[in-house]
């Protein structure tokens, strides 16, 4: 008997409601029903990245606003792109609220784990207009 697939991954854009922002991940099942996690996984973890990351670029853009004494404009494009610490409490906040609502999915929750590595990349234009790629790479242990 073939025992399914258990990888999957997912490519995201616009994350964030960043033009150059880009989320990919690739997600490891194991054991018996390791397929089943690599799905949920995928289907739950970009969205919350999008979330959170779209949440820390707004309170950014709030802050700077504020600062600035002007009139917060609800404009993704022009709100400032992730810090480097944002992007590491998106990856380490959007991991864990995914680990944890999967423990609490009665369908998922008691099957074995995963593995998932994912790669966040975006870019931004520095004065001179020439772009510039960051890449962080996320990692999360087994659970």
């Amino acid at each position: 008997m073939l025992k399914p697939n258990q990888d999957a991954y997912s490519v995201k854009h616009n994350i964030g409601g960043e033009d150059d922002a880009s989320f990919f991940s690739v997600f490891d099942g194991h054991g018996d029903e390791g397929h089943q996690c690599a799905t949920y996984v995928k289907s739950n973890l970009v969205k919350k990245v999008d979330q959170i990351s779209r949440r820390e670029r707004v309170q950014a853009a709030k802050s700077d606003a504020k600062e600035k004494g002007v009139k917060f404009v609800f404009n993704p494009k022009i709100w400032p792109a992730l810090t480097r610490q944002q992007a590491e409490n998106m990856c380490k906040t959007s991991y864990e609220a995914t680990n944890k609502d999967m423990r609490a999915d009665k369908k998922v929750s008691l099957l074995n784990g995963f593995a998932i590595l994912t790669s966040f990349q975006f870019c931004f234009f520095s004065s001179l207009f020439n772009k510039v790629f960051l890449i962080y790479l996320c990692k999360s242990l087994d659970t």
